[in-house]
């Protein structure tokens, strides 16, 4: 259809030609403006998608702590360690037991060194990983640090998880809050408790009415009526290879449109 000249056929075949590549050009102009349009619909699906995903990571909360100590099942322990379970425990050992795992783990990095120092040779300082999972595994560690029992005195530690406790619950408040933000002003006005998720389209000129009222102290504001003209104008266009072109309509044309 694009290489078809159906004009006037007394044209010469150099404006015919060019009447043809007119059409051709409007064509890949509109193709243009579609792949525009998509990719920036494209765009807006992406961001929507990734504020929606650290939306969710922020009411899920933080990840669990990852275990850098390794842990015997119950399986693999010997007759010997389920006799010596069976006994009451020592003081020191209560005591030991109150610190978390990965506390236990720098403890004993820590005692190693020192044997080592005690030797004559230098001690091996812990790696940057090593001292920053430790940092990072007590400031988020969940269980409570302070442990109360008659046979061990409180172990505290710093970072504790109570102040993590405190974060999580204020991102998680901050959260709610801004899901009450996004109909309170839905509900303000007509009654409705501001927990309801759903907006009523149908109170929106009540409530433009009840703002009328308030805003108009001195009843110096009055509705107008906008009347439109007799005759009106439109913009149209045929087909694709078509520019386009106005038209008036008459008030039988408008009813007909109607």
């Amino acid at each position: 259809d694009l290489l078809s000249f159906d004009g006037d056929t007394s044209m010469t075949s150099p404006e015919k030609v060019e009447i043809v590549k007119g059409h051709v050009a409007t064509v890949n102009e509109m193709i243009k403006n579609l792949k525009e349009k998509d990719l920036k619909n494209a765009e807006q699906e992406a961001d929507m998608r990734i504020e929606r995903s650290v939306i969710d990571a922020n009411m899920q909360g933080p990840p669990p702590p990852p275990v850098l100590c390794g842990a015997r099942s119950r399986d693999s322990i010997s007759p010997r360690d389920a006799n010596m379970q069976r006994l009451p425990p020592p003081a020191h050992y209560m005591q030991r037991k109150a610190m978390p795992k990965m506390a236990q783990c720098y403890s004993r990095q820590q005692s190693n060194h020192h044997k080592q120092a005690a030797a004559g040779g230098s001690p091996p300082y812990p790696s940057y990983k090593q001292e920053e999972a430790f940092h990072d595994y007590v400031d988020d560690s969940a269980p409570a640090n302070n442990v109360h029992s008659p046979a061990s005195p409180s172990v505290e530690l710093s970072g504790t998880p109570a102040m993590h406790a405190t974060k999580s619950q204020d991102r998680s408040d901050l959260a709610k809050a801004d899901k009450s933000q996004l109909y309170r002003d839905s509900n303000e006005d007509d009654g409705t408790p501001q927990e309801s998720k759903s907006v009523d389209f149908t109170s929106i000129p009540k409530r433009l009415d009840a703002k009328f009222e308030a805003l108009d102290n001195d009843s110096a504001l009055r509705p107008t009526v906008i009347k439109t003209g007799g005759v009106w104008t439109k913009r149209m266009q045929n087909n694709l290879l078509t520019k386009m072109h106005e038209e008036k309509l008459t008030p039988d044309m408008q009813r007909k449109e109607r």
